[in-house]
């Protein structure tokens, strides 16, 4: 496994918006994966050497938009082919049982959401096709403070992803 931490970050006073980007994984030439983070309202203050002063700025950040890119080199081969060896069946049934746990999850966790329903099915085409690339966008529905919407994932995570516009697609 290959972590890239070439990390580009950029921030701009005037904007006060913060980038990472990219992220980069890369699992043993199975799966390859990068992240971008954006961030809003980033005061100056919150790259302070003071710890206070940080912490106090922090309070401020905003939450941007998030994507996540995951591009199939095999892995999701590999997975399935272990499943039908556990389960002693055929790829394609091991496939087919996956896709359906991934569905009745989908439905409980998204509650009807079009968005969580999208999620599903992106994440289903990603399954169902070797070699894929999966796009997951989060897009804040609103202004929310970061800190306040991490600590909400903690304890409700549906609501905290009910915050967001999600957007997810695939494509070889």
């Amino acid at each position: 496994m290959a972590v890239d931490a070439d990390l580009g970050a950029v921030w701009t006073e005037t904007s006060r918006a913060f980038a990472l980007e990219p992220v980069k994984l890369d699992m043993a030439g199975l799966l390859s994966a990068s992240a971008k983070v954006t961030l809003g309202n980033v005061p100056r203050e919150a790259f302070s050497t003071s710890a206070a002063e940080a912490m106090g700025a922090a309070a401020q950040i905003e939450t941007g938009t998030i994507e996540l890119t995951v591009h199939d080199l095999g892995v999701i081969d590999l997975a399935v082919a272990q499943f039908a060896r556990t389960r002693n069946v055929s790829r394609d049934e091991a496939r087919k049982v996956i896709l359906d746990a991934i569905k009745a999850q989908g439905g409980e966790i998204g509650g009807g959401s079009p968005d969580a329903t999208a999620l599903v099915t992106a994440i289903g085409q990603f399954i169902e096709t070797p070699g894929q690339t999966l796009v997951i966008k989060l897009t804040p529905r609103a202004k929310a403070p970061a800190l306040q919407l991490m600590q909400l994932l903690k304890t409700d995570p549906q609501s905290a992803l009910a915050q967001f516009r999600i957007e997810a697609s695939t494509g070889l």
